[in-house]
């Protein structure tokens, strides 16, 4: 009996016990993230989430020491930290303030910058065709042993007299340039139409697309382009197109005079309202990971009369006007890193970190008119204009080419970029001309 009461009693008291234990701490949930976007060479974009919005002070750190102390007003903030060194790891960390008492922390994330890259470029120049008025419009590179240049080029017979046809495309085979006629048939025509193509965009040696007021495309062999009509059909009475870009080969876009945009879904072309009668004069795209689309813009500007400027942004089917504030009226060409990095330049290289805020002219660089401007990464720039001005940005510095590549009485009107290969193409006293940079 007194066995079965100790039981009992025992049992009351283990009860009692774990009834009045002390509750459970709450799972601690962090209130702060960092995360890292993207470096530079002397840059880091990183992000900082917080849990909700906060009156806190947030102060980031970098390898132990403070960079930054700032109120965030949203619970996401990029932040961008400047002035780091190439090729080199840094460690972020992001801490929450009450007053002077840190109520949390991020974890620590780590950055490595982007190495620079060489301004160290062999140059070969040369002309091609017998002169005549000849020209270079265009280029694209496809590999390290095959680009295609694209404009008007004149040769004389063998009786030296001038044959009128000009040559439409130059093929480099990383030796040597070739030269081909193209032509394209049009329905009802009886003889085939000569096509001098102003714009190139190929996605490779057999997908290859032409702007010569329609758009035209090759497989690289046959003997004649497959014709994309919109002059009179898509486009409006004046409008053709000179300049294209695309994604793939259901996604193409095609610019140029009064404004004039069209696009190709893989089936048919569709006019799309720029909103401009300007002369559209270049177009880039490059996929934008944040909005998980391709963000494509436009240079609209007669290069010759201060009659206005647009910098357009093209977004399925919609244009908007992005802003064109301490831009000049005389723009020629766009490129950007979504994000991270837009230039546009003419008459100036101007600069920003979006299409929403004021630009800022580069007043370091050679006051020559800018025609073209292309980059493969942020480290990896290149600009072309008159007078044969060649410049590189390696990430951290420009450097000018002109000692080598400098026309007294020519330009480059276009470039391309490809690794450690560049090409630009332009003319020189009625010439056409190119410059294959190699390194």
């Amino acid at each position: 009996m007194s066995k079965t009461f100790f039981a009992m009693a025992l049992a009351l008291i283990f009860l009692s016990c774990k009834e009045n234990a002390p509750p459970q701490p709450p799972v601690y949930v962090r209130s702060i993230e960092l995360e890292a976007l993207d470096a530079s060479c002397t840059e880091a974009w990183l992000k900082v989430t917080l849990t909700q919005t906060t009156t806190d002070s947030i102060l980031l750190t970098r390898d132990g020491q403070r960079v930054q102390t700032l109120r965030l007003t949203t619970t996401d903030s990029l932040l961008i930290d400047e002035g780091l060194l190439p090729k080199r790891s840094y460690t972020y960390k992001a801490y929450r303030f009450t007053g002077t008492t840190v109520t949390d922390s991020s974890q620590a994330v780590q950055v490595t910058t982007m190495d620079t890259t060489s301004h160290n470029f062999t140059w070969q120049i040369d002309t091609l065709g017998d002169g005549g008025g000849s020209v270079l419009y265009d280029v694209a590179i496809i590999s390290d042993t095959l680009a295609y240049a694209v404009g008007e080029i004149y040769k004389r017979d063998s009786a030296g007299n001038w044959d009128p046809t000009p040559y439409g495309l130059a093929i480099w085979n990383g030796q040597t340039w070739t030269l081909r006629k193209l032509f394209a048939q049009y329905p009802g025509v009886a003889s085939p139409s000569l096509v001098r193509p102003r714009g190139i965009f190929a996605f490779s040696n057999s997908n290859i697309w032409f702007a010569d007021a329609d758009v035209f495309w090759w497989d690289g062999q046959s003997q004649f382009l497959r014709i994309h009509q919109v002059v009179n059909t898509v486009l409006l009475a004046g409008e053709y197109v000179d300049k294209l870009w695309g994604s793939s080969s259901s996604n193409i876009y095609a610019v140029g005079n009064n404004g004039a945009i069209a696009h190709y879904d893989g089936t048919r072309w569709q006019r799309i309202e720029s909103g401009t009668s300007l002369p559209i004069n270049d177009i880039w795209g490059a996929y934008n990971a944040k909005k998980q689309e391709y963000e494509i813009l436009c240079i609209a500007s007669d290069i010759s009369h201060n009659i206005g400027k647009r910098l357009l942004k093209i977004s399925q089917q919609n244009v908007t006007t992005q802003s064109d504030s301490g831009l000049s009226w005389s723009l020629a060409t766009v490129w950007f890193v979504p994000n991270r990095y837009y230039c546009v330049a003419g008459d100036g290289f101007y600069v920003q970190r979006s299409t929403s805020s004021l630009w800022t002219r580069n007043t370091s660089l050679p006051p020559y008119y800018k025609a073209s401007v292309r980059g493969d990464n942020l480290n990896n720039i290149v600009v072309v204009g008159a007078f044969g001005l060649v410049l590189s940005y390696n990430g951290v510095s420009w450097y000018n080419h002109q000692a080598v590549t400098y026309l007294p009485d020519g330009y480059w009107g276009r470039v391309a970029i490809r690794g450690n290969l560049v090409i630009a193409v332009g003319g020189i006293s009625r010439q056409a001309i190119v410059a294959i940079g190699k390194r």
